[in-house]
Parts: C-alpha cells; structure tokens; sequence
C-alpha cells in the first residue's frame, strides 16, 4: 500500500493512522461496533442517503443526522473503554 506520494505504509503506520483498522488482539464485539460506528458516519456524510432515510422515517433530515450522531458517539465511547481495558489488563 502506498499514499500519494509514493512512498510504502507499513501496516503499523496504517493502524496508528486510522481508528478501527483491525489488530490481531480484536475481539468481536469490538470489530461489530467499529463497523456499525463507520457505517453510520457513511449514512451522514452521504446527503442522499441520508435524506433517504428522513423520508423512510417520515423524519427530517436534520433530526435523523443528529440521532446517528448521538449513536455513533455512544459508540466509539463504548469502544475506547473497550481498547482502555484491554491495554490495562
């Protein structure tokens, strides 16, 4: 792998990079959550899907974003004391 300029990311560099890229100690849970919490940033940062959503749940667009929002940051509190009690124990 490699990043604009050129030059190789070893896999090390890509984990301190980005939150959620795995390790070889991951539990399940904590995989399930990480993937739930990008799939919600997904539906957000995607307007149309997002006003899709509204309109599925007779919603409007601002109040569905927010309620992701507050989902997806329970989320990664749940997984942040999740890694603190790994890197603890």
């Amino acid at each position: 792998m490699s990043n604009p300029g050129g030059a190789s990311i070893s896999a090390d560099q890509l984990k301190a990079r980005y939150i959620g890229t795995g390790h070889a100690d991951m539990s399940k849970y904590e995989w399930a959550t990480n993937q739930h919490r990008d799939t919600l940033s997904s539906h957000v940062g995607h307007y149309d899907q997002l006003s899709y959503y509204a309109v599925a749940q007779n919603e409007s667009i601002g109040r569905v974003r927010s309620q992701m929002l507050e989902v997806r940051n329970w989320l990664f509190i749940c997984v942040r004391n999740i890694s603190n009690m790994v890197t603890t124990v």
